[in-house]
C-alpha cells in the first residue's frame, strides 16, 4: 500500500518540491539567482500538476501530467547543474570547510533529481507503451465474410 506506484510519484514530486524550495537559503550574490527563482517557482507548478495527475486525472490523461512534470523538472536538473557550475567557478580556498560544503551540495543534489526523474519516466513510458499497444490491436476476424463473390455484369 504505502509503495504503490501513485504514492511513489506523489512522493517524489514532493521530494523534488522539497529540494527546489531549499535553494532558497542560498545567497542572492549572483543574477542568476533570479532565475532559480522562477524556476522554483514552475517546479511548484509542476509538482502541483503531477499531484492533481496521479490522484485526481482521468487514466487517459495521466501520462500527459507526467510529461509535464518530467519537462519542467528538466529545467529545475539544468539550472541545479548551472548553480554548481557558478558556485564552482567562484571558489575561493581561503573558506572554510562549511563553505566547501555548501558549494558541493548542489551536485548531489542534481544526481538525485535525475534518479527521481528516471523513475517517473519508467512509470511514464509504461503508460504509453500501454496506450500504444492497446490502440494497435487488429480488428477481431468477422468469419460471416470468408466467400466473395464476385459478380462481372456487361
Amino acid at each position: 500500500m504505502f509503495l504503490s506506484k501513485r504514492n511513489t510519484q506523489v512522493s517524489i514530486g514532493l521530494a523534488v518540491m522539497a529540494l527546489a524550495l531549499a535553494t532558497t537559503v542560498l545567497k542572492y550574490r549572483y543574477r542568476f539567482f533570479d532565475c532559480l527563482a522562477f524556476v522554483r517557482a514552475t517546479q511548484l507548478t509542476a509538482t502541483v500538476a503531477l499531484i492533481f495527475g496521479v490522484v485526481r486525472a482521468n487514466p487517459q490523461h495521466k501520462a500527459k501530467f507526467l510529461l509535464f512534470w518530467l519537462s519542467l523538472t528538466a529545467v529545475f536538473l539544468t539550472a541545479l547543474f548551472y548553480m554548481a557550475v557558478d558556485l564552482l567557478s567562484e571558489f575561493d580556498f581561503r573558506y572554510s570547510i562549511w563553505y566547501l560544503t555548501a558549494l558541493f551540495l548542489p551536485l548531489p543534489a542534481a544526481a538525485g533529481v535525475a534518479y527521481l526523474m528516471n523513475i517517473i519516466y519508467k512509470d511514464y513510458t509504461e503508460l504509453t507503451i500501454q496506450t500504444v499497444t492497446e490502440s494497435k490491436q487488429p480488428p477481431s476476424y468477422d468469419s460471416s465474410l470468408q466467400t466473395l463473390l464476385v459478380s462481372l455484369g456487361s
